[in-house]
């Protein structure tokens, strides 16, 4: 591994909120990459004194190839990638200047911090494969929302383990990083695994926040809310369009505007000052039109109904002195046959 003067690897990297670029790793040879991987016990030490731990990443698809891709430009030591894959691990190198690992041996003896990135259903295999190799040295955490850092640590482990998870939409590996800047990450696990990652995360600027093993579920969940279940509601939304003689294109195309205004407004001033329409204006002869036209579609009136119930709570904030018993009422009336 090469280092400059001030102790920083002698490879460039970009700035704290920098964008790493498509080609960030075409400057480097073949054999360069594999100098990349520091070896066992090797911190970077930056001008302020801070040490910056190397991580090797286990899983090359999107997320993993991503969150490398944000911590290298955020200046920190990727040491490499391991993928079943062994195409989409060297994409992932080639995109963050690291090297690839055949073996499980070599990855934990260049990294004090492994991060798995695998789907849900490979995490504790991956970790039991890698176990052998860990020392009390390691971190080992993965990328999971809903899984615990349990998955990670049988009984008789040395290591410290943790959860990691971005808060984010992974779309592409090559994504545009800008977007990740703000996003916020959860850390669930041992105590000192805690502490590490977040010191890990510092240069990064974004913020961190832990969660309980007891709450990983119910966070997963409120994540899923706002990210997977939207996918279903705006595409619910146009099927009703579709339904009204709107084709498929054209029904996307129309509800876009009205999506990404009312997002920047939750984003801007929350959801209660955001909300308007009929459950705002507590418009309750529109309501009941609303459900009788969708009396025929079991799905369109399971979704407007589950909806419209959890807006109560943002109308009673809004307008406290409003009285929603009735539309409540309504809203709940037909629950049992829907059911």
């Amino acid at each position: 591994m090469r280092l400059g003067q001030d102790g920083e690897p002698a490879f460039p990297l970009l700035g704290k909120r920098g964008r790493a670029g498509r080609n960030l790793g075409a400057a480097f040879s073949a054999n360069d990459r594999e100098s990349l991987a520091p070896p066992i016990g090797l911190l970077y030490h930056g001008t302020d004194g801070g040490e910056r731990m190397a991580i090797g990443i286990i899983g090359a698809g999107k997320a993993g190839t991503v969150l490398g891709r944000y911590l290298t430009a955020c200046g920190l030591a990727v040491a490499g990638y391991m993928s079943r894959t062994p195409a989409h691990a060297a994409r992932a190198a080639e995109l963050t200047g690291s090297a690839c690992f055949d073996d499980f041996a070599h990855l934990a003896a260049r990294c004090k911090v492994v991060l798995i990135a695998t789907p849900d259903g490979q995490i504790g295999a991956t970790a039991a494969a890698l176990a052998p190799h860990l020392t009390a040295d390691h971190v080992l955490a993965h990328l999971s929302g809903s899984l615990t850092h349990a998955v990670l640590k049988p009984a008789h482990a040395v290591w410290q383990a943790a959860s990691l998870h971005p808060i984010f939409a992974f779309s592409d590996p090559e994504m545009d990083l800008a977007p990740l800047a703000s996003a916020v990450f959860s850390v669930e696990g041992d105590a000192a695994a805690r502490q590490r990652l977040t010191a890990l995360l510092a240069p990064c600027g974004n913020a961190v926040v832990p969660v309980t093993a007891a709450d990983k579920v119910r966070y997963h969940a409120a994540c899923v809310m706002a990210s997977n279940l939207v996918c279903g509601l705006y595409g619910e939304a146009a099927r009703q369009l579709t339904a009204c003689g709107f084709s498929e294109p054209l029904a996307r195309q129309a509800l876009a505007p009205l999506f990404l205004n009312n997002a920047r407004a939750i984003i801007d001033r929350g959801p209660t000052d955001a909300l308007t329409g009929p459950m705002e204006r507590n418009d309750l002869s529109t309501v009941r039109a609303h459900l009788q036209a969708l009396a025929d579609d079991p799905l369109g009136d399971a979704v407007y109904r589950s909806l419209s119930l959890a807006l109560l709570p943002l109308v009673a904030e809004g307008h406290p002195e409003r009285d929603r018993a009735d539309m409540e009422k309504e809203l709940r009336s037909n629950h049992a046959n829907n059911g």
